[in-house]
């Protein structure tokens, strides 16, 4: 169960760590869940292409031409996998930040009335459930 930012008002400076921390971690988890696996199973079965292709050539099952071709495809797989990951984390920076953003822009609101961070905190959006 999340934090109801709507209703967030620390009286502390511990209390707004804590939910700092807790949207992070969950902001983290969140992306790490959802982006591992497909990471992973990319890595995985671009290292058994390279087996497989290198197995084929040394058996002679390929030509060497068909090889380098399919070495190259595997190159340009490997590097869409690597720019992936790199957007991926770039997208992972801007979330934390949103969640940072959002945390600090609502305790900031509900203590005082004043809003900071409008394309955040939107009391009306949130008072009409959405």
């Amino acid at each position: 169960m999340g934090l109801d930012l709507t209703k967030f008002n620390p009286q502390t400076v511990d209390q707004l760590v804590s939910a700092l921390e807790a949207g992070l971690s969950t902001t983290a988890t969140t992306w790490y869940n959802a982006n591992s696996a497909a990471v992973a199973g990319d890595l995985k079965m671009l290292a058994q292409a390279a087996v497989e292709t290198q197995a084929a050539l040394l058996e002679g099952r390929i030509t060497q031409a068909y090889a380098q071709t399919a070495i190259q495809m595997q190159k340009e797989t490997l590097q869409q996998t690597i720019e992936f990951t790199e957007l991926m984390t770039m997208a992972l920076a801007q979330q934390l930040l949103n969640s940072v953003t959002a945390t600090i822009g609502w305790a900031i609101y509900n203590k005082t009335g004043i809003n900071l961070f409008p394309d955040v905190v939107q009391p009306a959006a949130a008072a009409a459930g959405g």
